[in-house]
């Protein structure tokens, strides 16, 4: 259930947000979420700094403490098993939060055309004379169709209880 609400909080701050599946553990029985460790898997130091720093805004919103990994663990191929354990065990932290970019696409989006018609006091009398004509051709507004993309981007969360190290 965490893991849903996070994941929602977080991208609510994208343009355009849908959750597409969540999996909780139902054997899980582990406790509340208190001080959470943020994994951002990225290619890029700033894309991982930006994961968890979204996370860590969300969450902050919850009331539940974070510690960035980018902090603590500055090069991404120094970080192993057992230095996180042996963090997790010093910070006393709960809970590991591991964000990744599981796919991105990018799709194209047609608006259709539209014609807006206002009402004129002279309409349908358009052709009586050039005037209501004129003013009756300004209260029609077409707008042209067009086509533009957008970036879909999914995201994979995952939590885990340090521990059970299961997945909640």
């Amino acid at each position: 259930a965490g893991v849903c609400l996070l994941a929602a909080g977080l991208l609510a701050s994208c343009s355009s947000t849908t959750m597409i599946a969540q999996w909780t553990d139902p054997s899980y029985t582990g406790g509340k979420m208190q001080k959470v460790l943020l994994l951002g898997v990225s290619p890029n130091p700033t894309g991982r700094r930006l994961f968890e720093d979204n996370f860590a805004q969300v969450l902050a919103k919850r009331k539940v403490q974070t510690v960035s990994s980018y902090q603590q663990f500055p090069e991404v191929d120094k970080i192993t098993k057992e230095g996180i354990e042996s963090f997790a065990k010093e910070q006393g932290i709960t809970h590991i939060l591991v964000a990744r970019i599981a796919d991105r696409q990018t799709v194209q989006e047609y608006v259709p055309p539209s014609v807006t018609t206002a009402y004129s006091p002279s309409y349908p009398g358009y052709y009586g004379g050039w005037y209501p004509y004129y003013s009756t051709s300004y209260a029609t507004v077409v707008t042209p169709g067009y086509t533009y993309e957008r970036t879909i981007v999914t995201v994979e969360t995952n939590i885990y209880d340090v521990s059970t190290t299961k997945m909640t």
